[in-house]
């Protein structure tokens, strides 16, 4: 996979904010090792969880894209783009189309 964030906005109906990075990787589970540049981290709600509160570990190891859910409390961080879309599940099924 080689898209920017921008491209992966407009094929899931995303907005981006911030910086249109270059995304090689899709990483789903924050315990993944896939960290780092190029890595888009994409914060989903479930009925336990909420990954959303961790995109800042996301963050500090490197990750620098994420696609995020509408209406989540996200701080935005500097060098970091954001794709923020009504359902995570949904727009990542969407790229996958």
């Amino acid at each position: 996979m080689r898209y920017t964030l921008s491209q992966i906005a407009s094929l899931c109906g995303g907005k981006l904010c911030g910086e249109d990075k270059l995304v090689r990787d899709i990483v789903t589970d924050s315990r993944s090792c896939l960290f780092g540049d190029g890595a888009m981290f994409v914060a989903m709600r479930g009925t336990n969880h909420d990954s959303h509160n961790f995109i800042g570990d996301m963050y500090n190891g490197g990750v620098r894209a994420f696609m995020v859910e509408a209406g989540a409390d996200v701080a935005q961080r500097e060098g970091a783009g954001y794709i923020y879309v009504e359902n995570s599940l949904e727009a990542l099924q969407r790229l996958a189309e």
